[in-house]
């Protein structure tokens, strides 16, 4: 109803159509035909977990004219080494004589953090772990992936992803986190078991797995395990 009164008060109710239907339930019948463009909202703090990938895949199949346009275009799963202050507050350690820290293996293997967090500082530069092309249409399929970062030196306790959106061919929009950085998607932040030093130059293989809408990522330095 909000959106209708918006649109009637600016003068458009001639022009847009408001369907309150979810898009796997519109028919081509419902638009008269095929559209130019399809522009969709339904990324997440790590780009998947509102179900995108099969609702694009439908969408874009059912009721895009071949070679319409698909905004965002593309969007990636950026991923990078860092260091989060505040780590240590977040596991239970020994309280009134009692060691409780196997309580931190039920612990969510990520949280999130706001990208302008003072607590939060990037150890290596970014890299793009995953990348889905929207414009292609799909499928995407479950997929592994893995990259290399090279530590820039100090304590590293964890790697942050956030996601980058490519609207069209110029337009990008990245929730990178940095100091006095601004979005309305935060960054989630996956733990080591503990702090590493990380040398400059040293190589970590970050790690992940997608399972449409499902994202997991892992990281490993030489023979140790971080997962």
């Amino acid at each position: 109803l909000a959106a209708r009164d918006v649109i009637a008060q600016n003068g458009l109710a001639g022009r847009i159509t408001v369907l309150s239907k979810r898009s796997t339930g519109i028919e081509l019948a419902d638009l008269g035909e095929r559209v130019d463009i399809l522009v969709s909202e339904t990324v997440s703090n790590d780009l998947l977990a509102e179900d995108p990938l099969p609702a694009l895949e439908d969408a874009i199949a059912r009721l895009v004219k071949p070679g319409g346009v698909i905004i965002p275009a593309r969007g990636r799963v950026r991923v990078a080494l860092a260091h989060e202050a505040r780590m240590e507050a977040r596991r239970i350690g020994t309280i009134s004589g009692f060691d409780l820290s196997p309580f931190n293996r039920l612990a969510s293997p990520f949280y999130q953090l706001g990208v302008g967090s003072p607590h939060l500082e990037l150890r290596s530069e970014a890299a793009d772990l995953f990348e889905f092309d929207f414009q292609s249409g799909g499928p995407w399929p479950e997929q592994r992936g893995r990259v290399e970062v090279r530590a820039q030196g100090g304590t590293i306790n964890g790697t942050v992803q956030w996601i980058a959106l490519d609207m069209d061919q110029v337009g990008l929009y990245e929730n990178r986190p940095g100091p006095a950085a601004t979005s309305s998607w935060a960054a989630l932040f996956h733990p080591f078991p503990r702090a590493i030093e990380g040398h400059p130059g040293q190589t970590f293989t970050i790690f992940g797995r997608h399972e449409y809408s499902a994202l997991r990522i892992w990281g490993e330095i030489g023979p140790q395990d971080f997962s």
